[in-house]
């Protein structure tokens, strides 16, 4: 069974950051795009969007928000040019606070409650497809929660051949120099009962 630091690990790339390939896009596509991903989350949720945009608290229409401002700061754009807290704030007609807060909450709802990640995978797949249609890219695998799976399977093995390559290298060296000392050994043994005669 896992331990929770290695749970905690393997969610770190969702919890923290960007999930999906990071594209370079123009502040002039930032509409679109969140427009599109406002869109994944109302269609996966089933949540009207006006109750996403809107104020009310109640939940799971709150987590359903801070998806949205998750994915409009992390996968809108790149690095260099996704949209800012103030941005965001701005189309939510909210304070940067708030999505930051959101931010926060999200991230901590993605490491602490199973049944929040698949949901957030799910927008994520959606909205990979939805920003490749719109900025006419072909994607090379569609995104869905299995790809993205393997992809973290394959990843934690790959990591852990790493480990084990490391120990495996460490046991056969140990392992000559045991052998030669035992080689030196048994040349003094034998040299000792030749010169003994």
């Amino acid at each position: 069974m896992k331990s929770e630091e290695q749970i905690r690990s393997a969610l770190s790339p969702i919890c923290k950051g960007s999930v999906l390939p990071q594209i370079d896009v123009g502040p002039d596509q930032f509409d679109e795009l969140f427009d599109i991903a406002l869109s994944c989350v109302s269609g996966t949720t089933g949540t009207p969007e006006k109750d996403i945009m809107g104020r009310r608290r109640y939940q799971p229409c709150c987590t359903y928000r801070f998806m949205l401002y998750k994915i409009a700061r992390f996968e809108i754009g790149s690095e260099r040019t996704r949209p800012s807290f103030s941005w965001i704030a701005q189309k939510m007609d909210r304070d940067h606070g708030a999505v930051m807060h959101g931010i926060d909450r999200i991230e901590a709802y993605l490491e602490s409650d199973r049944t929040v990640e698949p949901v957030y995978m799910r927008i994520l797949s959606r909205f990979e497809i939805a920003r490749a249609e719109c900025l006419s890219m072909s994607l090379d695998e569609q995104t869905d929660e299995k790809i993205v799976g393997l992809k973290e399977a394959a990843a934690t093995i790959a990591k852990a051949i790493k480990k084990h390559e490391a120990h495996l290298a460490l046991v056969m060296e140990k392992l000559a120099k045991a052998e030669l000392e035992r080689n030196n050994d048994e040349d003094m043994v034998q040299d000792k009962c030749s010169s003994d005669g």
